[in-house]
């Protein structure tokens, strides 16, 4: 059985452009990521109510029974194979895939994926019109100078750093390369 959707978080995982945005259910890794790379600029750690993300977002598929199997518009018949890879759809939806545990770094990430049916769209965006109002969803700005504090607590304290959310042969290939740059130039 051939699953795309599977094929793109993986591809996702490695480094590949998707239409997928990592999520995840720990907020420390959350904060890892937040605080991971682009030293001179804030982090952003955003957050929406999972619950009624279900439920808002099944109504997207009544609307539009296209992206159903049968053309019930039955949410319980979601298939986003449908319209997913089409250039010209109707409307632009929006998906959380909540996967069950799978390869090591998304079990070490407790890694979750929204999707959207177009590229360059902004899943915050997406979420802020499917939620309606603020105390649904929120953004968390992580000032750029708690960066380097923040990772060393999370190592520290919650054993979450590169190593542990990176736990297979590319990810320690891409630690090595980065810890050992002149190693890499072959000097």
């Amino acid at each position: 059985m051939v699953d795309d959707f599977i094929a793109l978080m993986v591809l996702r995982h490695y480094g590949t452009p998707t239409r997928l945005l990592d999520w995840t259910a720990s907020p420390f890794v959350a904060a890892y990521f937040a605080a991971h790379g682009h030293e001179g600029s804030d982090g952003e750690i955003w957050a929406f109510n999972e619950p009624l993300y279900e439920s808002e977002g099944a109504l997207q598929w009544r609307e539009h029974p296209d992206t159903t199997i049968g053309g019930t518009g039955d949410p319980a018949h979601f298939a986003a194979g449908l319209t997913a890879f089409k250039v010209d759809l109707r409307f632009d939806w929006f998906i959380c895939v909540f996967y069950p545990r799978g390869f090591p770094r998304q079990n070490s990430q407790a890694g979750a994926y929204s999707l959207t049916a177009q590229f360059s769209q902004n899943h915050a965006e997406h979420i802020a019109r499917m939620l309606k109002t603020p105390e649904h969803y929120h953004r968390y700005l992580l000032p750029a100078e708690l960066k380097g504090e923040l990772l060393t607590a999370l190592r520290e304290q919650h054993s979450i750093w590169e190593g542990s959310l990176f736990p297979d042969s590319a990810g320690a290939a891409a630690t090595a390369a980065r810890l050992f740059p002149k190693a890499r130039a072959g000097t």
